[in-house]
């Protein structure tokens, strides 16, 4: 894998289980430029990340719409002023010492 990089960024993963090892790879890593997700497939990614990350499915849906109409070269003063009423992020041990 390391002999294709630059030109693919492929992935690898070796899971364990049951005292075997299964591995698997792919030369282009999927969401990349030669594998690309589906709309469907990134709507669903955004969508889990937006609820993982806590911001609430309402506003999780109208930023997923105006980040659509930012790359249509449409909205982005709207998904901007979205993105500054999200929840502030939980600061670290590190920011608050």
């Amino acid at each position: 894998m390391t002999a294709r990089y630059p030109a693919h960024f492929g992935a690898a993963v070796i899971v364990a289980a049951g005292g075997d090892e299964h591995a698997e790879s792919v030369p282009d890593a999927w969401g990349d430029s030669e594998n690309p997700m589906s709309p469907d497939a990134v709507r669903s990614k955004f969508e889990s990340l937006a609820a993982h990350g806590g911001i609430p499915a309402e506003c999780a849906a109208a930023l997923r719409a105006a980040a659509m109409d930012a790359a249509d070269g449409a909205g982005a003063a709207t998904l901007r002023d979205l993105l500054g009423i999200l929840p502030p992020l939980p600061r670290t041990q590190d920011e608050t010492a």
